[in-house]
């Protein structure tokens, strides 16, 4: 039998998901594989001010590594008390070290010297980004359930303040004398500038896309770079080149100005780079180095280039490099020194380390065993760009962490009357709400997912080692809990009188019938399509954490 990881009907691109090697540059040596058969998923890496130690988060193991970087070891690690560790943050003084647990919902406060947890702080709603106040008491969290940012006093594990922002905030951060907290909007593509002495919002910037992940602040903090993906939602998704671009954006932290003159498409000569990730600015700002989480390859580009002003400047990059690393790269960070950057390659379970000038790996620390599964292999697919064949986005794209990036699209390889169609929810047993589609056109989910690959993304049909691999990868897509019920996970009383008119007078439970409450096959007509399109009902398990709402 196959194995799961070999090239198998599609050849190059399971060879460039799993062995990607470096472009125009040998690769770096392969360290010998851990002994422990333990998935890590790495997420952030953050270095102490000195440089000599690297913090990164395991998402997989709800622990966080501690690394010297100079000898590029693992010398310890924290368990945070939560699950999914994202998002961390160390105090000026580098004594205290913050971490969210995302999944969970809560943030872990370490002593860095005794390498100690001092503090567990329940915090629901998928904490996600995190910065510490100059003070080294105070932080500052993105809640992105909630669409808030909250104050926390790290002393006592109070919520002293929060402030509503876009959607879904994930990336933070402080500038230089911590007047100003800009956020990263995931969902919608907006940065806030939060007036920090008052915790109110001062402006809300449109960066003109989806999925911003990356956010990184110039030396002087007058400037906000971030990475997102500006969808074509709005024409019919008849060439994959047409679906999503991948840019690079930046506005003025003091006004919220568009700075044009920085804005970078990515995909120039159709080399595609899907789901840019994090990123991180030189001291001097004159390089920014991005990580692409759907090519596997980390991109250095210059930013205030003179070359690239408007209105004569191209829009792609005057100066792009790049550098193959592992899987679904997603954290970056920037050495002290700016010799090496160190990428966290998540379905690798390794950190990438690459020569910041000369784009060439230097080394490779793996963090987890490194075994074949085929959920791991699934989930490799479902974020690798090489599915479509114009590489500007992946399954990730639309479906970021198995979600749904909240769009309306027009497909017209669905064979249906229905026009437009809201992105669904992957997470929480997709697999067990057949027949698939608003339409319910796919009766089983390898129907759905041939189509989706052959049809949307345009590449290779699948075989059926890869069609169970996928299966597999869905199957892991977990929902978050619900932070609208209480702590113990019970309804509240305004929750008790909603079920009361679910299933009473209100009768939804009608068609929203099961344990799911609708995808049972079901099928209706609600005025919204065509005289006789029917809609196949959907389920609700998660609907708290998918907007916007109907088809």
């Amino acid at each position: 039998m196959r194995s799961a990881w070999a090239p198998l009907g599609m050849g190059a691109l399971l060879a460039a998901i799993v062995a990607p090697l470096a472009l125009g540059a040998r690769a770096a040596p392969a360290p010998p594989e851990p002994t422990e058969a333990i998935r890590r998923e790495p997420r952030a890496i953050l270095f102490s001010p000195d440089g000599d130690t690297a913090y990164v988060t395991e998402a997989a193991s709800g622990t966080v590594a501690v690394v010297a970087a100079t000898q590029r070891q693992v010398v310890a690690r924290l368990e945070t008390g939560g699950e999914e560790p994202t998002g961390l943050a160390l105090s000026p003084d580098g004594r205290t070290l913050a971490v969210t647990n995302t999944f969970s919902g809560s943030v872990a406060v370490f002593d860095t010297a005794a390498r100690q947890r001092v503090r567990l702080v329940p915090l629901r709603g998928m904490p996600w980004g995190i910065a510490i106040a100059p003070d080294g008491r105070t932080a500052y969290v993105a809640v992105s359930q909630l669409d808030r940012v909250v104050r926390l006093d790290l002393a006592t594990g109070a919520v002293t303040a929060s402030v509503a922002v876009g959607r879904r905030p994930r990336a933070v951060a402080l500038a230089p004398g911590g007047e100003t907290l800009v956020v990263g909007n995931f969902a919608s593509g907006e940065v806030s500038l939060i007036e920090v002495a008052t915790l109110r919002e001062r402006a809300r910037v449109p960066m003109g896309g989806v999925n911003l992940r990356g956010l990184a602040l110039t030396r002087d903090g007058s400037e906000a770079f971030v990475t997102l993906q500006p969808p074509l939602n709005g024409r019919p998704t008849s060439y994959p080149l047409d679906v999503w671009n991948n840019f690079v954006r930046a506005c003025s932290v003091s006004d919220g100005t568009v700075l044009r003159q920085e804005q970078q498409w990515l995909d120039f000569l159709a080399v595609g780079c899907a789901d840019l990730d994090g990123i991180v600015l030189n001291g001097a700002g004159r390089w920014a180095w991005i990580a692409v989480g759907g090519r596997d390859s980390v991109a250095r580009i210059s930013i205030h280039d003179p070359l690239r002003v408007p209105p004569n400047g191209p829009v792609w990059p005057n100066h792009f490099a790049e550098a193959r690393v592992g899987a679904n790269p997603r954290g970056i960070a920037l050495r002290p020194g700016e010799r090496e950057v160190w990428v966290a390659c998540a379905l690798a379970d390794e950190i990438a380390i690459v020569d910041a000038e000369r784009m060439q790996p230097l080394a490779t620390l793996r963090l987890g065993a490194h075994r074949s599964d085929p959920a791991l292999a699934g989930r490799r697919l479902f974020h690798s760009a090489a599915l479509t064949s114009g590489g500007r986005f992946s399954c990730n794209s639309c479906h970021p962490e198995g979600g749904s990036d909240g769009l309306t699209w027009r497909f017209v390889h669905v064979e249906d009357a229905i026009e437009r169609r809201n992105t669904r929810d992957l997470r929480g047993g997709i697999a067990e709400t057949a027949p698939f589609r608003w339409s319910g056109h796919d009766a089983r989910l390898d129907d759905f997912l041939r189509d989706e690959i052959t049809g949307l993304l345009r590449g290779p049909a699948p075989d059926a080692e890869q069609l169970a691999a996928l299966r597999a990868a869905l199957a892991t897509f977990r929902l978050p809990p619900n932070p609208h019920r209480q702590e113990d996970g019970s309804l509240t009383p305004a929750a008790r009188r909603g079920e009361a008119l679910f299933v009473g007078k209100a009768q939804c439970a009608t068609c929203h019938a099961g344990p799911r409450r609708g995808g049972n096959g079901r099928q209706a007509w609600i005025g919204t399509t065509p005289a006789g399109v029917l809609l196949d009902v959907p389920h609700l398990t998660g609907v708290y954490d998918s907007p916007p709402y109907l088809h």
